[in-house]
């Protein structure tokens, strides 16, 4: 009968513990999460002023990344298109 107790009570001392260390890391992950917004938003309110700035800048970057991409793969392209049309070497007799 004692081992059945000290069985049931290893149990419940698993399960208190593991339940215990669930509790934290949702509690802590919704402390964070909560802490993210409220600075988030404090940090829109500070910035707000500057918003058209901020678009400019989403927008040329955009368009600044979109001209690099196409600008690489048009040098990859020409590259591959000089490799197709490059003449054979002819090795010159010494």
């Amino acid at each position: 009968m004692r081992i059945f107790r000290l069985q049931i009570l290893a149990a419940i001392t698993s399960t208190a513990g593991i339940g215990g260390t669930l509790a934290l890391i949702v509690g802590g992950g919704s402390c964070f999460g909560g802490l993210a917004a409220v600075g988030t938003i404090e940090l829109g309110k500070w910035l707000a002023h500057s918003r058209p700035t901020y678009q400019k800048m989403i927008v040329y970057g955009s368009a600044s990344v979109g001209s690099g991409l196409f600008l690489i793969g048009a040098a990859l392209g020409m590259a591959a298109v000089k490799e197709k049309l490059a003449p054979l070497r002819i090795e010159e007799n010494p």
